[in-house]
């Protein structure tokens, strides 16, 4: 075992000698990006699922690859964990079939000592192109760009080659995020009236309220940014720990006890666009496993042939706790709040800020486990040095 270590060791050194676990991770990270992003566009009608899978399985094969060859641990346990929790996910993935939460804790190990600005700028770059390129394609007719309208409304909600308005409008709300987070939080006047034309775009295209309030709640705290790290500072990791803990544990406690006679609950459903509602009959259809489950949902994205019957799990914690299990869904509030702690440890107010706009947006989304939405986890093993301190380190991009 030692030998096999020693050559391992001996190999990594002269291969990052070329920065080559970098370029792995990246190739995979964007390998993975682009499938994923695709998956969730009409192009899927193109493609078929199949290709799909296989970019991912390419993407999963080649982080695998770095991890084995290029992370270091302090000790075996370390290591020991990072294999347990992984089985543990895994086995749940393979009860729900889906695969989102294997793919993506995989990239968080592979991401061990990159800088995560990089892998942020690398996410917005890809994924602005690709935004871009699926318009484009709408437009000329290669893809289907399809429209929707609410229920007892006439407005039209264009998706513009995605699967569904509201996907539309959440890639816009995490672009706009990662885009703000690489600032710091710090824009400019002219910075400040592209994404309000950016918003004022996403909402008329997608009338889809809920996320156009969240990337106009972006910009204010970015205006308002150092009263709101103050707050930070006296809330400490206890206050926000709490706050975050409680609103995830308030939204699952209100979807199980949902009542449409509840004048309260029926209108936060109503604000919710029925998030409540479905969430109660995932509750009421399944139990919670401990280890997951398939749960058939069938939503209004994409095509339909036929009549259907609508059930689908938008809110993040709801999925996450129904469909990859108790376990996973325990796994993501340690890691939450984990985060949390961590990123208060080093003054990274920017990386708070963004993870509970993550929370929130999660509370509306399923978009919390999926890459091509969220990069944020990422930065558990990644460098974060650039955001340390940085309610006083100067600007660089």
């Amino acid at each position: 075992m030692e030998s096999i270590l020693r050559i391992r060791e001996h190999i990594s050194q002269s291969l990052e000698r070329y920065q080559v676990g970098s370029a792995i991770f990246y190739l995979a990270f964007i390998t993975y990006l682009v499938g994923h992003f695709m998956s969730g566009t009409m192009y899927i009608l193109v493609f078929g699922d199949n290709l799909q899978y296989r970019i991912w399985l390419v993407a999963c094969l080649l982080a695998l690859f770095k991890i084995i060859l290029f992370n270091s641990y302090r000790t075996w346990q370390d290591a020991s964990v990072v294999v347990l929790i992984g089985l543990v996910i895994w086995a749940s993935c393979l009860n729900t079939n889906s695969w989102d939460m294997i793919y993506y804790y995989i990239m968080i190990v592979a991401a061990q000592d990159m800088k995560f600005q990089n892998i942020v700028k690398v996410f917005l770059t890809i994924t602005i192109t690709l935004v871009l390129i699926t318009f484009i394609s709408a437009k000329l007719g290669i893809i289907m760009g399809l429209t929707n309208v609410r229920d007892g409304s006439t407005d039209l909600r264009y998706a513009l080659g995605m699967v569904y308005p509201t996907d539309l409008a959440a890639r816009l709300f995490y672009i706009e995020l990662f885009y703000v987070v690489l600032r710091k939080f710090k824009l400019n006047l002219s910075e400040y009236v592209i994404w309000g034309a950016v918003i004022a775009f996403g909402y008329i295209v997608t009338n889809t309220r809920l996320d156009a309030l969240l990337m106009l709640m972006i910009l204010v705290v970015s205006l308002l940014r150092k009263q709101v790290i103050s707050v930070l500072k006296r809330l400490s990791v206890g206050g926000i720990s709490v706050v975050a803990g409680m609103g995830i544990a308030t939204i699952v406690g209100i979807t199980y006890l949902y009542n449409p006679n509840n004048f309260i609950l029926n209108k936060i459903d109503g604000v919710l666009s029925g998030r409540l509602h479905f969430g109660h009959i995932a509750f009421e259809r399944f139990n919670v496993q401990f280890f997951g489950q398939v749960i058939q949902q069938v939503g209004n994205g994409g095509l339909h042939g036929r009549a259907y019957d609508y059930f689908f799990i938008d809110c993040s914690y709801i999925r996450v706790l129904m469909m990859n299990g108790l376990v996973s869904f325990i796994l993501l509030m340690i890691l939450i709040l984990g985060l949390i702690r961590y990123f208060l440890s080093v003054k990274s107010y920017t990386l708070v800020l963004a993870l509970l706009f993550v929370i929130l947006s999660s509370v509306i989304d399923q978009h919390l486990l999926e890459i091509s939405f969220n990069c944020l986890f990422l930065a558990v093993f990644a460098d974060i040095t650039y955001f340390k301190n940085d309610e006083l380190n100067r600007l660089y991009v």
